[in-house]
């Protein structure tokens, strides 16, 4: 059988990766529509042994076939496509690598939709997270998500993931995300769509998440990247650009790390802003080694001649105060 979505062909000599998940996905497709259940899952089973990407395969291969193949009424049976896709997720899962500084230990809150692709998709999500150690509990019913703030103020709860298919639902996590973002320990939210739509990014944009996945794996590779090490506060920070004008807006705790955090993200940047600001009005606690890290950015540093705004109300001005600090805060109005 032909290795798939390699970078060599089967001759050993540089080929093409789009080539060979085209081909893959012509041969599985072909082998559903028969239909020929076994032949299918050999194919994918032949894919991963050459190595292929196990999150590439559901998403450019299986998902595509399976949602064509119940639309033509090939895969009738609710039960046979669940069945199905649950020992093609079996398949993708065993060939998993796990990340370094994966969930063991931690508990993540997943919702998805209650149609049949939503919920292979949920399927393989948890699948996937439980096989990188994750312990993963599960919310139900279209109004789930919605849910996911009061939720998530679980202890315990450090990633809230949602499976979506389309903009319009998503459009309702907004405030979702937001609560979330506001916890003093806000888990880190994630938002998946494996459909593959060109103007998904776009639509949602204003979302609020921390992250839109569109590959299975990649939502592991996020988790272990956003997360701190275990026992450490969580933060999270939406970034802005107005047009010579970049703003941070952090959440979480504001302290040393967390401030130096945010300093990486802003050092890809510089060149391209001329005032920074900073919006505190979102943390959950501030302590004074995180402004005076902040406070320092202009005085030193790649930062130096950039003007900086510190932004906050008269709430986080006392706090500010409560810490012996004298530092200044624009007007929120300036946003």
């Amino acid at each position: 059988m032909e290795p798939y979505l390699t970078a060599e062909g089967a001759s050993g000599v540089a080929g093409s990766k789009r080539d060979s998940t085209a081909q893959l996905a012509r041969d599985f497709a072909q082998a559903l529509a028969n239909p020929n259940i076994a032949v299918a899952c050999s194919i994918v089973a032949a894919a991963l042994a050459d190595g292929a990407s196990p999150g590439r395969v559901y998403v450019d291969v299986v998902r595509p076939a399976l949602r064509a193949a119940a639309i033509r009424g090939q895969l009738r049976q609710t039960r046979l496509l669940d069945g199905f896709g649950q020992t093609l997720i079996g398949d993708l899962v065993g060939a998993l690598t796990p990340t370094e500084g994966g969930g063991s230990g931690r508990t993540a809150l997943l919702t998805c939709g209650e149609l049949t692709m939503d919920r292979l998709d949920g399927n393989l999500v948890a699948a996937f997270l439980e096989a990188d150690g994750w312990s993963v509990q599960r919310m139900h019913g279209p109004e789930a998500a919605l849910a996911m703030g009061p939720a998530s103020r679980l202890d315990g709860i450090e990633l809230a993931v949602v499976v979506v298919s389309d903009a319009e639902a998503a459009s309702h996590l907004a405030s979702a995300c937001t609560e979330m973002s506001r916890l003093p320990d806000p888990p880190v939210c994630l938002l998946c769509d494996f459909t593959g739509r060109a103007d998904w990014p776009a639509a949602s944009s204003g979302l609020g998440a921390d992250a839109l996945i569109s590959d299975p794996q990649e939502l592991l590779e996020q988790a272990a990247h956003r997360l701190p090490a275990g026992g450490t506060r969580r933060w999270g920070v939406s970034v802005a650009r107005r047009d010579d004008m970049l703003v941070l807006t952090p959440t979480g705790t504001l302290d040393a790390t967390s401030a130096e955090r945010l300093a990486d993200m802003i050092q890809s940047r510089i060149g391209s802003f001329i005032r920074l600001v900073v919006d505190l009005r979102d943390l959950a606690e501030i302590s004074a080694a995180g402004i005076e890290a902040i406070v320092g950015w202009s005085q030193s540093g790649p930062l130096q001649g950039v003007e900086l705004l510190l932004v906050g109300d008269a709430g986080v001005q006392a706090r500010i105060t409560a810490l012996g600090l004298a530092v200044p805060l624009a007007d929120p109005a300036l946003l």
